[in-house]
């Protein structure tokens, strides 16, 4: 066989070559934007976590903030109570 018999047969080869090296870049590109997005999101999920748990704090210490003034409510209440007492002893109300 010849050269220009071997021809058709070498530029097949050659665009089939191109061709496959080409969807091995292609894929490569899309797998480092995938990446990329992975990695985007996964920042976005680590910040959704972070204020999860900031908002889990706050409500615990809004929780505590009641209970609190729920005391203070109640010592109010008692020493009015007393002050009332003390009055109606002490000056005959």
């Amino acid at each position: 066989m010849t050269v220009q018999e071997f021809l058709p047969y070498i530029t097949v080869a050659l665009a089939l070559l191109t061709f496959f090296l080409g969807r091995i870049s292609v894929s490569k590109d899309e797998g480092k934007r995938d990446g990329a997005m992975l990695t985007e999101i996964g920042y976005v999920k680590s910040g959704i976590d972070d204020i999860k748990r900031w908002q889990r704090e706050q409500e615990q210490q809004s929780i505590d903030i009641l209970s609190r003034l729920s005391a203070v409510e109640q010592s109010a209440k008692q020493a009015h109570h007393r002050i009332d007492e003390i009055r109606e002893h002490c000056c005959g109300d």
